[in-house]
């Protein structure tokens, strides 16, 4: 394995210059946060993982050596639906279905070329996920009647968090990276560390579906949150 990395459309030219043909494997990673223009979201959430794999898995498979592909997603959008957040959650659903199908296609074919599916975590990562609005194209730029977001970095989640008695959990990115190189030398589709609350979740709705039930509303709180002491009712994510 010689190369990895990611990319959004808007420097996917720079990378097709940048690096030979032969690639063995590209990790998509594109993310916006929360935004309230579909357009945009999509563009980048979900239409920059269907670049990447345009661009490079017609080459891969040409080369015929062994190669992987690894799509970032999350677990809000394939294996849980926040009621809160429904452009970033409709976009990783996508991502989830977008990947699976490839993976399945790829396996069909036998080709060498395989797909594993990351969800960085086991909690929030501290990124600048939350400050996406600074790559914003001009030509979507946000209603200037919307509300200013309340939240624009991890640290302000975080204090927002606690100043409602909670103490939020966090994942450093370096953490992410070794788990992540770990499952792709095991050969592991999905790439997603153990978080007990966020699968008794995804088994709520499993549940829901077998056996056609209601369908459960995930409890944030009990999710990305310590045990804490208030109830939080509300958090206004977008």
């Amino acid at each position: 394995m010689n190369k990895i990395f990611g990319f959004t459309e808007r420097s996917l030219n720079f990378w097709l210059s940048f690096f030979s043909k032969k690639e063995d494997s590209i990790i998509n990673f594109c993310k916006v946060e929360y935004g309230n223009d579909w357009q945009w979201a999509y563009g980048v959430n979900v239409m920059g993982v269907l670049h990447g794999i345009q661009a490079f898995v017609p080459d891969m498979l040409a080369h015929g050596e062994e190669a992987r592909v690894i799509n970032t997603c999350s677990g809000n959008g394939a294996f849980i639906n926040l009621p809160s957040t429904p452009i970033y959650t409709s976009s990783k659903a996508s991502v989830s279905s977008i990947t699976e199908v490839l993976k399945l296609q790829l396996d069909q074919a036998e080709a060498n070329v395989k797909v594993s599916i990351l969800f960085p975590g086991p909690h929030t990562v501290r990124t600048k996920l939350f400050s996406a609005e600074r790559n914003r194209p001009e030509e979507l730029a946000r209603d200037p009647d919307a509300p200013e977001h309340p939240i624009s970095s991890v640290e302000d989640m975080l204090e927002m968090m606690s100043s409602m008695g909670i103490e939020m959990e966090t994942t450093e990115p370096e953490e992410v990276a070794s788990f992540c190189l770990s499952q792709i030398k095991l050969g592991n589709y999905w790439i997603n560390p153990i978080s007990e609350k966020s699968e008794q979740a995804f088994k709520d709705r499993v549940d829901s579906i077998v056996n056609r039930t209601d369908l459960p509303n995930p409890n944030i709180e009990k999710i990305f949150c310590k045990e804490s002491k208030p109830k939080l009712s509300i958090i206004p994510l977008g």
